[in-house]
């Protein structure tokens, strides 16, 4: 069965998603240090990074941001880029994400138990958010990629990359 293309679609300028995805990360690795006090318990780290530095990237990140809402979405072109269902997804995972590594380098009690169960759902989560994103890229884009086997086999393999990575602290 073909995919059919769709009469009109916009897709976010790849710059626009480059800079949402960065301060997507920053952001939430902002909101979640608020309210957080260093603790006996935590599965790595703590890394200390001092709370003026926080504020101030957390704050820069969102005002990056929103320019890159306002300038990507003035920018909508018919070019190459990625569609919002995608990108939603994506920004999904890098939250995600940093909330994982957060949990990992948490100095608070409990934070152990909270990385071990993240060990475990959290490359289901990341790889099935990533198989997500494809599959909505792939539809909007009304078109059969020759390499979707490809990047649904790299969506599952990034879980558990990210994985090893945090589990090698």
């Amino acid at each position: 069965m073909a995919i059919r293309k769709p009469a009109t679609r916009r897709a976010w300028p790849w710059w626009a998603v480059s800079c949402l995805i960065a301060t997507t990360a920053c952001v939430t690795w902002w909101l979640s240090s608020i309210g957080l006090y260093h603790g006996p318990d935590h599965a790595a780290g703590p890394y200390e990074i001092p709370l003026l530095v926080e504020y101030t990237v957390g704050i820069a990140a969102v005002g990056a941001g929103i320019a890159a809402v306002i300038a990507g979405a003035a920018g909508w072109r018919r070019a190459s880029g990625m569609s919002s269902g995608a990108l939603c997804l994506l920004l999904a995972t890098v939250g995600f994400m940093t909330l994982t590594w957060r949990c990992f380098t948490a100095g608070v009690d409990g934070a152990n138990i909270g990385a071990g169960l993240l060990a475990m759902v959290g490359p289901f989560v990341i790889g099935g958010l990533l198989h997500a994103a494809v599959g909505v890229e792939r539809r909007s884009r009304g078109c059969e990629m020759p390499d979707y086997p490809l990047f649904v086999a790299l969506a599952w393999t990034s879980g558990m990359l990210f994985l090893s990575l945090v589990s090698s602290l």
